[in-house]
């Protein structure tokens, strides 16, 4: 990380440094460490919030300039984590609907032709009415796209910004959603693409380390700031999915239970 702290310039200190080079203006100087005290205005930063939190602060959270992504924290219902253990043999599968988020209609998703029916699928159907419902209170969209994902593929390993405003992930079963925890790269990325990636952006990929990955949890809400969220243009968080081909490695089962809301129909990732 990096910063610059010139000194400030003055008549003075230009007239100064014409007695020689001793007292001439002093240079930028580079270090790690002033990288991390690069000015916070730039930066934005990820909050994490318990899962009883009410909504209003959960809200002024999520609407603070400078956080990029609020992780609520929370563990799947028990019901829940039932139904995802026993999807071994389900076929991936993707199903999305533009829903309302006052009375939103989950049933017109259709996964249920995809899952076995019972108590704990109807457990999944209030999990998911409360997460789209819930979006709609925080973002105050009446609409928005809601996607049930089972997938044992990594849907988009590539690190990118989000072109929508608000997408909030959940990951109910296996690996979760990756985003980057260096503050100032992330900017940097992100300015690089909010027109599209360059030469710039694929460099500066490089410089990402697997060390500077955050990954969320079963169960948590992902709130993730897009480049479409007022204000947040080039500035958006780099994220990605999981590398699935690493899931059974670490003792994690290699298949995904995901749901995205967000506000918008058209991204350049089915999946995050």
């Amino acid at each position: 990380m990096l910063a610059l702290h010139p000194r400030p310039v003055s008549l003075q200190s230009v007239r100064k440094s014409k007695r020689g080079p001793e007292r001439g203006l002093s240079r930028p100087t580079f270090s790690p460490r002033k990288l991390s005290q690069a000015n916070s205005s730039l930066l934005l930063v990820t909050q994490e919030v318990e899962e009883n939190v009410s909504d209003v602060l959960l809200k002024k959270q999520i609407q603070s300039p400078n956080v990029n992504v609020v992780v609520q924290k929370r563990r799947v219902p028990s019901e829940v984590a039932s139904l995802c253990r026993s999807l071994e043999r389900v076929p991936d599968f993707t199903v999305s609907q533009e829903l309302c988020t006052d009375t939103p209609d989950v049933s017109s998703l259709n996964f249920e032709a995809h899952l076995p029916e019972g108590p704990e699928l109807d457990a999944f159907c209030q999990e998911l009415t409360a997460l789209v419902q819930n979006y709609g209170k925080l973002t105050g969209q009446r609409l928005a796209k809601v996607s049930v994902t089972l997938t044992r593929e990594t849907t988009c390993s590539r690190l990118h910004i989000d072109h929508c405003g608000l997408r909030a992930m959940c990951t109910y079963h296996g690996l979760g959603t990756e985003w980057l925890g260096d503050e100032l790269l992330n900017r940097l990325i992100a300015m690089s693409l909010r027109d599209g990636g360059n030469w710039l952006s694929d460099f500066l990929k490089t410089l990402v380390s697997p060390s500077s990955m955050v990954q969320a949890a079963e169960g948590d809400v992902v709130f993730l700031k897009g480049n479409k969220w007022p204000g947040n243009q080039g500035k958006a968080i780099v994220h990605r999915s999981p590398d699935m081909a690493n899931a059974s490695s670490i003792g994690v089962d290699p298949w995904r239970m995901v749901i995205k809301v967000d506000d918008d129909v058209h991204d350049d990732c089915s999946d995050a």
